[in-house]
């Protein structure tokens, strides 16, 4: 992005954990990264988390805008479509274990001896994803019903 400070913040964290993070300047091509991560992580913002339900990425969420973007948190937390770490060094530990846990093996059906934190939150995000999909058509039916009542 944009930001300088939250850039240098990164960047120092980046150093430190080499491998945890990629970090890139303002990009176009926003979607193409989020289909290569594992995880999206940013702000509670309507458009990027949306976008992370739809494309089935859990969502780290690292701060809201106050007054605007608050109950994004909540519905993150309600719904369970990911985690609400507001404390830098917090979120950095939890994408640490993340990074260290495992889904089940796909061919051997068999689990691995790690934790897995994603394959649980996938479901999650199907179904919100199903609910909005068709979200303005059933809004329509909606007011079309309310307006026949």
């Amino acid at each position: 992005g944009m930001n300088k400070q939250l850039l240098g913040k990164l960047m120092k964290l980046a150093e430190e954990r080499p491998k945890l993070f990629h970090l890139y300047p303002y990009v176009n091509n926003m979607r193409e990264l989020m289909a290569a991560s594992d995880v999206v992580v940013g702000k509670a913002g309507p458009n990027l988390l949306f976008e992370s339900i739809f494309m089935e990425k859990p969502f780290l969420a690292t701060g809201c805008l106050p007054g605007q973007e608050e109950g994004n948190l909540e519905f993150i937390k309600r719904e369970n479509l990911g985690w609400v770490v507001e404390e830098p060094k917090e979120a950095v530990e939890l994408l640490e274990e993340l990074c260290n846990s495992n889904p089940p093996d796909v061919k051997s059906g068999s689990r691995p001896e790690r934790r897995d934190l994603i394959s649980p939150i996938i479901p999650n995000l199907i179904r919100v994803r199903a609910q909005h999909l068709n979200g303005s058509q059933n809004a329509a039916a909606e007011i079309a019903r309310l307006v026949q009542n």
